[in-house]
């Protein structure tokens, strides 16, 4: 039924085909809130899974980043494995992902930083791992996830987003340790704010309008 059948029983049959046209054009509108949420959505969509990793996340793990907060999330990842922390945090929502890295202690933080950037793939087993361990957390009993890196098939993951985004929570010289392995292709949208220090104001506002904004997305997000 339609939302103005009411009025249009209220005014009379005369009134039905004006309103039937109102009510058609004001379909063509969205209010601002619902934009934004669209907008939003979209975003989320390209940076927390840019990497081919399936959209769509069973029912587990949707569960898990729906009832657990960040600072959860970071104690359940630290618990686990090195491989077993790489694959949940690659099919972190966006939304979620720098509020729990940021409870993920910085020894940690450092672990990870080196591990993606030697490698910017994640084992399916891992995932599948974590789909099917999830049930414990509701049962108040810790997750154990084990999965080997170069066992089975495996995914790839934007390691320069998530990249941007640790690099940020590790010492100077722990960057500039990674840095002096040099930076694989895979590598040339990682940026963090250490890399226009030493320049001056006008170049570093030529250096970020010449960047393509969708590849600095995840960085001024932290703005």
């Amino acid at each position: 039924m339609s939302p103005l059948a009411p009025l249009q029983l209220r005014l009379g049959p005369e009134h039905t085909i004006v309103l039937e046209k109102f009510e058609r054009f004001s379909q063509g509108f969205q209010s601002t809130f619902e934009q934004n949420r669209l907008v939003v959505e979209t975003l989320e969509k390209l940076l927390a899974l840019r990497g081919q990793i399936p959209g769509t996340l069973g029912l587990g793990l949707q569960r898990l980043f729906r009832y657990f907060g960040p600072e959860d999330l970071a104690r359940i990842i630290t618990s686990q494995e090195l491989e077993a922390r790489r694959c949940l945090l690659a099919v972190l929502p966006f939304s979620l992902l720098r509020e729990v890295l940021e409870h993920i202690p910085p020894s940690s933080i450092y672990e990870l930083s080196q591990s993606f950037w030697k490698q910017n793939r994640v084992s399916v087993q891992g995932i599948d791992g974590w789909e099917q361990s999830v049930h414990t957390l509701f049962q108040g009993v810790p997750p154990k996830v084990s999965c080997q890196q170069n066992m089975g098939p495996n995914l790839p993951v934007d390691a320069a987003m998530l990249l941007s985004l640790m690099l940020v929570l590790v010492t100077e010289e722990q960057r500039l340790h990674l840095e002096r392995q040099g930076r694989k292709p895979r590598l040339r949208n990682l940026f963090y704010p250490d890399l226009l220090r030493g320049v001056s104001q006008d170049i570093a506002q030529n250096v970020l309008l010449t960047c393509d904004g969708r590849s600095l997305a995840h960085w001024f997000s932290m703005l």
